[in-house]
């Protein structure tokens, strides 16, 4: 044809979106998500490789590893032919530790307070305390324990908590106090009457010289004519004591021997004496 068409090209190369941060870092524990990636560009879509023609989805959880960014006109709809690359870094922190998985604590040794979050014995830095391992409400470490699990996190210095939890079985152990239908208990001397000999009911039983003394006795101790004993129960599995005691005054009765008016003593054969005959007083 001694004519020609001539047609004008255009070669629309949009550019990638662009970002001060190409390292970027999240916390496990706020399940971050790829539309949580900064950057600046409109109609941006990410992969996960620099070649990849599948772009993920807003609502994927971010991991470890470099996702790549491209940009797409508006007017055109034409994509960037390059991409912008952006590190993720996704922070782990532990949880704390413990090596009793399960604690007891006894009333009796917070009296007049009782034992709290603070009270709780692991090993970390920043430690939240939960009452559930999904509670996103952390307990105050002046909150009163009671019996159940507890849930530890951990906070590292960049600010972001464990996702994980560890669980510490709690035990407030509160012993019921002995009981007596005899606060006053009688023995004979001749029995040597020791404090395993008294009367009360209750478990693992302690026994004390006084109401506040804090030196058991042993069950062997021998009773004394007057004396005041003072009964705790406790817990066989914790030695937890209970809060309060009771008290058993003892009484020794000692009989005085008999006395005889003359150590020999005769009788006549006729008389047929018996034992009843023999002169004694008492």
């Amino acid at each position: 044809s001694p004519s020609r068409l001539m047609v004008n090209v255009s070669i629309l190369k949009p550019v990638p979106p662009t970002t001060a941060e190409v390292n970027q870092t999240f916390c496990e524990i706020d399940g971050k998500m790829v539309s949580d990636l900064n950057v600046a560009g409109a109609g941006v879509l990410w992969y996960d490789t620099e070649i990849s023609t599948t772009p993920l989805a807003a609502t994927d959880i971010l991991v470890d590893g470099d996702y790549w960014a491209s940009q797409t006109d508006a007017s055109s709809g034409c994509e960037s032919a390059s991409r912008l690359v952006v590190n993720v870094t996704i922070t782990k922190p532990l949880p704390p530790t413990t090596t009793e998985s399960s604690q007891s604590f006894c009333i009796k040794d917070y009296i007049p307070s009782s034992p709290t979050v603070a009270d709780l014995n692991v090993s970390g830095t920043n430690i939240n305390w939960y009452d559930s391992e999904t509670s996103t409400t952390a307990l105050a470490t002046t909150d009163l324990l009671a019996n159940g699990n507890y849930w530890a996190s951990q906070t590292d210095a960049s600010g972001c908590e464990s996702a994980t939890r560890l669980v510490v079985s709690v035990s407030v152990v509160n012993p019921t106090p002995p009981t007596t239908t005899q606060a006053n208990q009688s023995f004979c001397k001749a029995q040597n009457p020791t404090l395993s000999n008294l009367q009360v009911d209750g478990t693992s039983i302690i026994w004390y010289a006084l109401e506040d003394s804090t030196t058991p006795l042993s069950s062997t101790t021998s009773l004394d004519d007057g004396g005041v004993y003072w009964a705790a129960s406790s817990d066989a599995t914790t030695e937890c004591e209970s809060i309060s005691r009771i008290s058993i005054t003892v009484t020794i009765n000692d009989i005085s021997p008999v006395t005889i008016s003359a150590s020999s003593q005769s009788f006549c054969a006729s008389e047929n004496a018996t034992i009843a005959d023999i002169s004694v007083a008492g």
